[in-house]
């Protein structure tokens, strides 16, 4: 059985407040459209932390991780490839020097890893085999645990192969809480045309440990209502 002040705090019946939006606050302050934000972690690293500062200051009680494309194999296309532990760890410390300088103690904040999908599409409709999608998500999995976030947040999400990978990836490589998450872009489908109900019953039936399950992006929060519902 996992123990966390995060997961404690969950069972009291409290409701957790989280950030917003990464990629596109970071593209309203200046990234380049299609830019990977993980660049700024080096190039930018006062507004990777002044973000997550103003969503303290706004009420966020857990911020994620400038990691959403922070896979080794995601980064793979970018500058930062071959970097994605030396990624993943800076990515944690500028979120706990934000933590910081908005004067909040540990277990006031929580840090959320944030796993996004990998880029690529899993054989036969892509060229990734699972091996390489799980090594990968391990890789990642390891290095935000091993700089000490506080949770997981596989986010994002659109294919039941890719992110059932991914958690066996945090179940097999942490004892992190764990958030699995899709987005419903096409309503209440995924671009794979994965349901809701499907997803939550597929999840439940894996056995692998996850804590929750939940809904990012989309299209509107209206339909991301009726996402959740189902």
């Amino acid at each position: 059985m996992k123990q966390s002040p995060f997961l404690e705090r969950l069972k009291s019946g409290e409701i957790l407040v989280a950030d917003g939006a990464t990629g596109t606050n970071l593209q309203a302050r200046g990234l380049e459209r299609g830019a990977p934000s993980e660049t700024w972690l080096f190039e930018r690293p006062d507004e990777i932390i002044r973000l997550h500062f103003d969503f303290i200051e706004a009420g966020a009680q857990i911020i994620l991780t400038n990691t959403f494309g922070a896979s080794p194999l995601r980064l793979e296309a970018t500058s930062l490839g071959g970097r994605a532990d030396e990624v993943n760890q800076r990515a944690v410390e500028l979120a706990r020097q934000a933590i910081r300088k908005a004067g909040r103690r540990a277990g006031e904040v929580f840090i959320g890893g944030s796993i996004g999908p990998s880029g690529g599409l899993i054989k036969p409709l892509g060229p990734l085999n699972e091996e390489q999608v799980y090594d990968s998500f391990s890789q990642q999995v390891r290095a935000l645990a091993n700089a000490g976030v506080d949770l997981l947040v596989i986010e994002t999400q659109f294919d039941l192969k890719e992110a059932t990978l991914a958690a066996k990836a945090g179940v097999d490589n942490s004892q992190l809480a764990m958030v699995i998450s899709f987005s419903y872009d096409r309503g209440t489908r995924t671009m794979m045309g994965v349901r809701p109900s499907q997803m939550a019953s597929e999840f439940i039936a894996s056995g692998l440990e996850i804590d929750l399950l939940g809904v990012n992006c989309g299209r509107s929060l209206e339909e991301n209502l009726e996402a959740l519902k189902e």
